[in-house]
């Protein structure tokens, strides 16, 4: 099943090197058998009062959809000590309601047109569903093992992608304005 998708893709995902196989096989199963015109490959590293933790998110555009993946993992709660969750959504191009680009430069005032934004953040938003994600509560107490119950946020069905310069590089927001570009190009409704 894997091997309809692009080799750059493989390569992309591969080079992240957060759990490669479990998201190459989410995608291609999302993809199912489309060919993936364009795709992006963000891993993202946070770090809070839990520890480290480490997501991936890869958007493909085929030329009937917008697949997104996303894949991180946890300690696990129960039983199991170590758990990684998948989640993968297409989306039709036309369904696609709103690309929204915001550019931050460090010393405005000395930008020219060759200067590329210092972080890029790309809002895609196609319909009027909410999610909700619901994570462990907590006091902000690092020394604190009580247990306050859960937390809630819930939002659009939109996807936000950024890109940092200093983090991820002035190459990988580079590929973040092109992709913006293509998928603005593809949702076009005349």
């Amino acid at each position: 099943m894997k091997d309809f998708l692009p080799k750059a893709l493989i390569d992309d995902v591969t080079r992240a090197g957060y759990l490669p196989e479990i998201v190459i096989t989410s995608m291609a199963i999302a993809c199912a058998g489309e060919e993936v015109r364009h795709h992006i490959v963000l891993p993202e590293t946070s770090v809070n009062h839990h520890g480290v933790q480490r997501h991936l998110t890869v958007v493909a555009l085929t030329d009937t959809r917008l697949i997104t993946g996303h894949v991180d993992d946890f300690d696990g709660e129960t039983d199991q000590a170590h758990v990684a969750t998948a989640r993968t959504e297409s989306v039709r191009l036309g369904d696609v309601r709103n690309i929204s680009i915001s550019h931050v430069y460090a010393e405005p005032n000395q930008v020219t047109r060759q200067h590329v934004p210092n972080e890029l953040a790309v809002s895609i938003a196609w319909g009027n569903a909410r999610r909700s994600e619901i994570e462990p509560a907590d006091c902000g107490n690092s020394e604190c093992d009580a247990d306050h119950g859960y937390t809630s946020l819930s939002g659009g069905d939109d996807l936000t992608l950024t890109a940092n310069w200093a983090q991820d590089g002035g190459d990988k927001v580079m590929e973040l304005i092109d992709f913006a570009g293509i998928l603005s190009t593809l949702t076009i409704v005349v």
